[in-house]
This record gives C-alpha cells, sequence and structure tokens, in this order.
C-alpha cells in the first residue's frame, strides 16, 4: 500500500494483477492493469509507491520490472 499528498490509498492487488486506488475513507476510486508483459500490464504486481507529485511506482515483480504512471485522478 501507499498514500499520496492527498490520503488517497493505492493498493498493489497481486492476486488479481491490478492497482486499485481508494479515498482514505475507503471509497473506491480507481483501478488499472490486468495479467500480462505489455505495459500497464503486471504478473504479481507486490510492492507501491507514490511520490510528491503523485506518480505511482508500481514493482511488477514477476515481470521483473518498476513500471511508472502518471498522477491518477480516475482510470
Amino acid at each position: 500500500m501507499a498514500v499520496d499528498q492527498e490520503g488517497n490509498v493505492f493498493v498493489a492487488d497481486s492476486d488479481n494483477h491490478r492497482v486499485q486506488k481508494f479515498t482514505a475513507e475507503g471509497k473506491f476510486l480507481a483501478q488499472w492493469g490486468e495479467f500480462g508483459e505489455a505495459p500497464g500490464q503486471f504478473n504479481v504486481p507486490l510492492g507501491i509507491a507514490v511520490d510528491k507529485e503523485g506518480n505511482v511506482y508500481v514493482s511488477d515483480s514477476h515481470n521483473h520490472r518498476i513500471q511508472k504512471f502518471a498522477p491518477v485522478a480516475s482510470r
């Protein structure tokens, strides 16, 4: 999990190969990703971080890479 400057919570969902975004209160806002190797796809995302600009970094463990995503309002 990671929290952005606004208090939104990002979750790396390794079972479903996606990232989810929630408000601090737990309201669902967005999700992206699916199983695969292409950009924006994941194979067991485990780690996640958000920088002060709102960029989201996802550790895509079985694809052996880190993916960077622009700030996410809603996807």
